[in-house]
């Protein structure tokens, strides 16, 4: 069977993130990519035929009788466990069959379109043109020049936080940050090609396993920013929200069991806990880009609308103690945690009691965990 995935005109010059145009090439080079370089073919949907006028993808229609989110919106939670498991092996076999083949998909990609530094995520209401480059514009001149991929962002984004909630920030706590930004600048035997929005709505499933679709923010990333999608309450998701941390732990040993096999780094125990701690750390501090907690103060709707706002909050509230958790845990950046935990505590007072907690996949709701 053929799916056939039509695009408006998004065949011009403008190849700039958040443009259609990016998104356009960006998915076609990735579908094109894994289905001649993955290990396991059968992780993607089969692309038959693509062209630039008009934007046009044909692909193998999956007639997929679920996706990753049927199982966390339902009620079973041994199935959303499972189908986790299921992610999680998937994503370290897509990870693992990618590493070392970074200047394969950057011909690929340039071929189809020349592409523009682009500075990062952002939700789909801050992609209008007016409200990106409005967030673009504030950030300072210095830090945009380095580029969003030298990571320094973050520091500056840190101070920043900080700044907002009147804490100090450190010696100590920039040193820990600074080995961060060099990990993920610098990702090493971790550098994979990556989905970069790898949610539950872009995870189906069928007769023959689970296949990734929308390969719109794919590019080559340090593989955790992928893996820690559990973790931090799957951060890219419209509805993101709570897994246990059992079921995220079970989920994390079966990606790390597949990645191993392009990856042999990721068997070693305390490796790749720093490496989930550096994931940790950018999903955090990318959710305080922009001046985040400030805008969010003053229900600024250029940044958020109002039906949003809670929602950033919640995950605000949610990555600062996810971090807090897993440097406690492995004793690793413990300076950075407490911060966050600190910060955390903060706007537990200032922010509404319901933006407090984020809620658990329906699945989850009523589950003993200690069955799991």
């Amino acid at each position: 069977m053929k799916g056939i995935r039509y695009f408006e005109d998004r065949t011009g010059v403008e190849t700039r993130y958040p443009a259609p145009q990016w998104m356009f090439f960006n998915d076609w080079a990735g579908l094109q990519f894994l289905q001649k370089e993955a290990s396991d073919p059968l992780i993607v949907p089969r692309l038959y035929a693509s062209c630039h006028q008009p934007a046009l993808l044909l692909m193998q229609d999956l007639k997929p009788y679920a996706h990753l989110g049927t199982f966390l919106q339902g009620r079973d939670a041994q199935q959303a466990t499972e189908t986790l498991k299921l992610w999680g092996a998937a994503l370290g076999r897509l990870h693992a069959s990618t590493i070392g083949k970074q200047m394969a998909f950057n011909t690929l990609r340039e071929a189809l379109a020349p592409r523009t530094a682009s500075w990062s995520w952002v939700p789909p209401w801050q992609r209008a043109s007016d409200i990106y480059d409005q967030l673009i514009s504030s950030i300072p001149a210095h830090v945009f020049k380095q580029g969003f991929e030298s990571f320094q962002w973050m520091l500056w984004t840190l101070r920043q936080t900080c700044k907002t909630l009147a804490l100090p920030c450190t010696m100590q706590i920039e040193t820990e940050l600074a080995e961060v930004i060099q990990a993920l600048s610098s990702p090493g035997p971790f550098l994979a090609y990556t989905h970069g929005d790898p949610c539950s709505e872009n995870c189906l499933l069928d007769d023959q396993g689970l296949k990734f679709v929308d390969f719109e923010n794919g590019a080559y990333r340090h593989a955790l920013f992928d893996a820690v999608y559990p973790r931090m309450g799957f951060p890219t998701c419209w509805n993101g929200q709570q897994v246990p941390q059992a079921v995220v732990e079970q989920t994390e040993q079966h990606y790390r069991t597949t990645l191993t096999a392009g990856c042999p780094e990721a068997a070693d125990d305390q490796l790749f806990a720093q490496a989930l701690v550096h994931a940790c750390t950018y999903w955090t501090l990318l959710s305080c880009q922009f001046d985040a907690l400030n805008r969010l103060t003053i229900h600024d709707p250029s940044f958020c609308p109002s039906d949003r706002q809670t929602t950033m909050q919640q995950h605000i509230l949610f990555r600062f103690e996810r971090l807090a958790q897993i440097t406690a845990e492995t004793g690793y950046l413990e300076c950075l945690g407490d911060l966050f935990q600190t910060m955390s505590t903060i706007l537990q007072k200032r922010w509404p009691v319901q933006t407090h907690q984020l809620p658990f996949y329906p699945a989850f709701k009523n589950f003993d965990f200690a069955c799991i």
